[in-house]
């Protein structure tokens, strides 16, 4: 797991710019006094916060408020990830105080590229940098009006018997299992199972199994190995279209316009 420096939260410093390009990348659950700007590319980052899972996939950030507790982890080959620590401010927008996942626009992307060399803190003794970073940060209520918003996260179990399904799950997505399987495999009455699900989740076990197959479909999306069919195929759909559907429905866009997307087609 990989360390922090202490000036991240130094109240001097207006930002901190952490980019990071290795092969495995993570960091135990803390939090920080500032807010953070997390882009990725070339795979998925995993960000746990205290009730939630989110997917973060290639082409996209998310904004995590200051004190929200979180941990980040990713085993993406070569992945490239880039991360913002920004002081906050007094009057900012409602934006800033609430997690989400955004989809990055050329410029945005161009923007973020353009620190690829930089490395620790930002102040005021470096006015263009602190110029530029303060023009990201003031950018993004108003870019986040006009791209997608991706809302794939879904919250995580906290109950044992159902983190012990759900690695199973994501560990055979391949396979459609019934919640009536599922329920006799880990010795639970298919009624205790859906209870269970709905008590401590807040989903059905159709709709968690749903969420954790669409955020498997993104991970193989930004690998940019597979086709749409492969990847259907691989996350438990025998049927082109109704992966679509599904897709669609959760994501907002057709699983061929997101991967052009994310590829900057």
């Amino acid at each position: 797991m990989k360390q922090f420096n202490p000036l991240i939260d130094n109240p001097n410093v207006y930002v901190y710019v952490d980019n990071v390009y290795i092969k495995e990348f993570g960091y135990q659950e803390h939090k920080h006094d500032k807010a953070q700007l997390v882009y990725a590319e070339g795979g998925i980052v995993h960000i746990y916060s205290e009730d939630r899972h989110w997917y973060l996939p290639a082409r996209n950030y998310m904004w995590i408020p200051a004190g929200m507790s979180h941990s980040v982890v990713s085993q993406s080959a070569h992945l490239t990830i880039f991360n913002f620590y920004f002081a906050v401010e007094d009057g900012e927008a409602d934006f800033y105080k609430h997690p989400n996942v955004y989809m990055v626009n050329d410029m945005l992307r161009a923007m973020i590229h353009y620190t690829s060399g930089w490395s620790g803190a930002i102040t005021e003794e470096q006015p263009s940098r602190m110029a530029f970073m303060k023009a990201v940060k003031a950018i993004l209520p108003d870019i986040g009006r006009t791209i997608t918003t991706f809302p794939v996260s879904y919250p995580y179990p906290k109950n044992d018997g159902l983190i012990k399904i759900a690695e199973y799950l994501s560990e055979n997505l391949e396979t459609s299992f019934s919640l009536e399987e599922v329920a006799r495999k880990f010795g639970y009455s298919s009624r205790t199972l859906s209870r269970l699900f709905k008590e401590d989740i807040g989903f059905s076990y159709v709709r968690f199994l749903r969420a954790i197959r669409i955020t498997k479909a993104l991970e193989l999306m930004a690998e940019n190995k597979y086709t749409v069919s492969e990847i259907a195929m691989a996350v438990g759909y025998t049927s082109l279209s109704a992966f679509s559907n599904i897709f669609d429905r959760i994501v907002g866009v057709r699983p061929s316009e997101f991967m052009a997307r994310a590829l900057g087609v």
